[in-house]
């Protein structure tokens, strides 16, 4: 087999061999790449359940044609098999005598599948109804971009398309985005290369300038965020480079501030990308998102080494982290928002501002009302007059399901268990027969169910729960004849650090009033 340009990989379990065949890449230098690079191994018996599928994508999504993805589980893992074969994979399953699943799954193919480049053509077809771009010039940008990818020299391809081409606006660098996939270019091949790729247009890019617009209006936070976070990247870059660069407070401080960025990127998770999905322009969802995830990572990883006392490891690790905050303000600002505003219509940027103050915004105070007129939760609330056992709903209508379920993913906050829209969180909040109030650690009121409830907390208790001496703590008065119950919880995060403090009140009279038993089904 090797006479014919094959490498084997042989592993043996329960006494049995197993050797598999598979041709590699040719590296630049002419040999072979390596075997252990192309065999690559998830032992995912002992991942989250809802973690397992997400992470094996991801690793599928960078492997090359003729590498071999090993999937070890408990189960066996049928989905993967429809997933991954859309993405160009065969697979191979067999199970041992532990009753453990082994599937190899093998790329066939290193692009992306028939049925991603159909889909994609579909969604670039739709793209083009909202925004307006000369088929002739998209075409001679397509030949720059072939060319990049085909591996042409960077500085031979920025004087090419300078000279031949000029200038790309930031909707026809989205749209040459959104028509990757057509071109036969993973997601994961354009987001591993998109800094290169961006280089070859940039200086054109940086010319393009967003309309001002009113404070309250989305575009106007989101640039105004934007300014909040270069300076203090810059306060963190210039303290990074002194002769002493501060204590450990001070970075705690900086690295708390700059986790603010994952509010300024769950919003245009969920209140922005699903808008320009819709339209046809899903890449933001996709390669966007895992960039932000990405910068997200290099975050925590340079807390993780600040809580660990690795000053010196904190340091080497934050230009990551700081280098992609600031590329990504670019690609906001001379890609994002252009092409957000070319796609989108007032009312849709309305919907998008009203649904702002549930995920909060970044190193900024709430904007005001957009349009002036709108009520939002920044302004100050009437107090509500429901009984802790009661919430405010609309008349019932029957239920009568759409023809397509919508993807749970697209829009969605993911939680420690599970995915829920803003809508959803907002609903089910209000929806609970308590009377809930959230405290933050600074002692700020940050969120009521039912309107303003009296605070509970006094002092001492405040006290004990931020020095760790308490967790809980219980209360029960009668008011007007109703018999009420009062909790008080410390929420810690998975450290244990102190995050404030959750009220809940409940009137519990008819509940001690029960006797017998009742069924669901006797709700007549």
């Amino acid at each position: 087999m090797a006479d014919l340009g094959f490498q084997h990989e042989t592993r043996e379990r329960d006494g049995v061999f197993h050797v598999y065949f598979y041709k590699t890449a040719t590296l630049a230098n002419g040999e072979a790449a390596d075997v252990n690079d192309a065999f690559k191994t998830i032992d995912a018996r002992q991942e989250d359940p809802g973690s397992f599928l997400p992470s094996v994508i991801t690793q599928a999504q960078s492997m090359q044609q003729g590498e071999i993805l090993h999937i070890i589980q408990s189960f066996e893992p049928t989905p993967l098999y429809d997933v991954l074969g859309k993405m160009g994979f065969e697979y191979q399953t067999e199970q041992d005598a532990n009753g453990d699943f082994h599937v190899y799954f093998y790329r066939m193919s290193a692009g992306p599948s028939e049925d991603e480049i159909a889909e994609a053509a579909s969604l670039s077809a739709r793209m083009s109804e909202y925004i307006d771009v000369e088929p002739e010039r998209i075409e001679a940008l397509i030949g720059i971009v072939q060319a990049f990818y085909d591996g042409e020299d960077v500085t031979l391809l920025r004087q090419r398309f300078e000279t031949e081409i000029g200038t790309i606006s930031p909707v026809e660098f989205a749209f040459l985005e959104q028509k990757m996939t057509e071109l036969g270019i993973s997601d994961a091949k354009f987001k591993a290369r998109v800094e290169e790729l961006l280089s070859i247009f940039k200086r054109s890019l940086e010319k393009a300038k967003t309309p001002e617009f009113p404070p309250g209006h989305p575009i106007h936070t989101f640039k105004l965020e934007n300014k909040a976070i270069a300076t203090l990247v810059e306060e963190m870059r210039a303290m990074a480079q002194a002769e002493d660069p501060a204590d450990e407070a001070w970075w705690q401080e900086a690295l708390d501030k700059l986790w603010q960025v994952n509010i300024h990127y769950v919003r245009k998770e969920n209140q922005l990308f699903p808008l320009l999905e819709k339209k046809g322009f899903d890449k933001p969802s996709k390669v966007m998102w895992e960039l932000h995830d990405d910068i997200r990572a290099a975050i925590k990883k340079a807390r993780k080494l600040l809580d660990a006392g690795d000053m010196d490891g904190m340091l080497a690790a934050l230009p990551t982290a700081l280098d992609g905050v600031m590329d990504m303000i670019f690609k906001e600002e001379k890609i994002l928002w252009p092409t957000s505003l070319s796609m989108l219509q007032e009312d849709e940027w309305i919907a998008v501002r009203r649904g702002e103050e549930e995920l909060g915004y970044c190193l900024i105070d709430p904007p005001p009302a957009w349009p002036p007129e709108a009520h939002t939760p920044s302004a100050p609330a009437q107090k509500s007059a429901v009984s802790p056992t009661k919430t405010t709903r609309a008349k019932a209508k029957p239920f009568t399901p759409s023809s397509k379920k919508p993807r749970a993913t697209v829009g969605a906050i993911a939680l420690e268990e599970g995915y829920l829209t803003p809508e959803q969180i907002s609903l089910v909040l209000q929806h609970l027969p308590l009377d809930i109030t959230f405290i933050d650690e600074f002692d700020e009121v940050k969120y009521v169910n039912h309107g303003e409830q009296a605070l509970m907390a006094d002092e001492e208790t405040v006290a004990a729960f931020k020095a760790g001496a308490l967790n809980e703590t219980t209360s029960w008065n009668e008011e007007g004849g109703r018999f009420v119950y009062h909790t008080l919880i410390a929420i810690r995060d998975t450290e244990g650090n102190y995050k404030g403090i959750l009220q809940v009140t409940q009137d519990v009279t008819d509940i001690r009033a029960l006797e017998g038993e009742r069924r669901f089904l006797d709700w007549e």
